[in-house]
């Protein structure tokens, strides 16, 4: 169905082995693109009617129960068997999942036959965006969580399982509607204090080319996969609840467009105003015509959006919450600065508006 590695959720038990709870150990490659691209089959699935498993399995996670982290026969390189805690607690709330070592994933890559010397080099790439994506899954958990907090705040993971070959219905919407198809899905089953809870989450491609190898609780590195995650349809109360935040998001977008209706339109910017603003930004636009890599090329073009964007004045204030989602890697950085870019849009339409009036300044 497209890109060829799945993310979460390859977890293990805490405790069963080494946990590095810093993030991970050793080197990684700077290119995560070969990592996506290439591997596929880390994350525990569903097995098909009568199809026995070749190791005693985990209810909790449909991995071995007993954590290999023996090379792989034929294996050529090194990994690391150190693992990373995660930030989301089993049910018995007391412990944490932990997430698997670059040995223990290539392990299960092995076991699936879906393992080649060449994807050695790209393990902890891997991993990382494995944990990565977990996390950030759980953090759209919680946030749904938040409207049950009068009875439970403390929701905890009680077991999960990875459908890639079940489309969703909400899936086969968007296919019917937008050809798109996600590479995976997982069922997240979540204690909320003795009710288990199913969550759906389907991931998708989205191109950018601009990902990078992410921290554990980094918003901002990996754009290339969207999460949809949400309440299955088993009860009532989930029902009301993804109504309740449709309602609430349509409200909110509501009043926003009427706050941009109800704004006054500012003058539109001088051709003195503009020759300063570029000024201003120099060397950020020298660092965008310099910049080499995907990495240098994205900050540079981030660093000129900022700038362009404060000394207009009108986008000043996208581009200080762009910043300070920045500063706090918090969720919403893409939809900021998307909401940074169509200001400077707007304001570059009225800047050429102004030039082609009577009495405007010719730029």
């Amino acid at each position: 169905r497209g890109r060829k590695f799945d993310p979460p959720a390859n977890m293990g038990q805490a405790g069963s082995t080494q946990v590095a709870s810093k993030g991970r150990e050793g080197p990684a490659p700077a290119d995560t693109a070969g990592a996506e691209a290439k591997l596929k089959g880390g994350c525990p699935v569903m097995r098909k009617k009568g199809q026995e498993a070749d190791a005693p399995l985990d209810a909790k996670n449909n991995m071995p129960a007993t954590p290999n982290q023996a090379p792989a026969p034929g294996q050529t390189r090194k990994l690391p068997t150190d693992r990373v805690e995660s930030t989301i607690p089993q049910a018995d709330g007391s412990t944490k999942w932990v997430y698997p070592s670059p040995q223990m994933f290539y392990n299960a890559l092995v076991r699936k036959g879906k393992a080649s010397g060449e994807e050695e080099a790209h393990m902890e790439a891997v991993v990382a965006i494995h944990n990565n994506m977990n996390e950030r899954t759980w953090r759209q958990i919680l946030d749904w969580e938040r409207a049950h907090k009068g009875t439970c705040d403390c929701p905890t993971l009680a077991r999960f399982v990875g459908r890639p070959d079940d489309l969703s219905v909400e899936a086969w919407l968007r296919y019917a509607l937008t050809g798109q198809v996600p590479f995976d899905r997982h069922d997240w089953f979540v204690n909320r204090c003795g009710k288990e809870v199913r969550y759906v989450i389907d991931y998708y491609d989205v191109p950018t080319g601009r990902d990078r190898i992410p921290e554990l609780q980094d918003e901002v590195s990996v754009q290339s996969i969207e999460l949809n995650v949400r309440p299955a349809l088993d009860s009532v109360e989930a029902a009301q609840d993804r109504a309740a935040r449709a309602l609430r998001t349509a409200a909110a977008d509501a009043q926003k467009r009427l706050q941009q209706a109800l704004r006054p339109e500012p003058p539109a910017p001088s051709a003195a105003a503009m020759a300063g603003m570029r000024a201003r930004c120099k060397e950020h636009m020298a660092a965008v015509d310099g910049c080499e890599g995907d990495e240098a090329c994205a900050q540079a073009h981030m660093g000129l959006l900022l700038c362009l964007a404060t000394e207009s004045g009108l986008c000043k204030p996208q581009a200080d919450k762009v910043r300070s989602l920045l500063d706090a890697q918090a969720p919403g950085v893409d939809a900021a600065r998307e909401e940074t870019q169509e200001c400077l849009a707007r304001f570059a339409a009225q800047a050429r508006a102004g030039s082609a009036t009577p009495g405007g300044e010719s730029q």
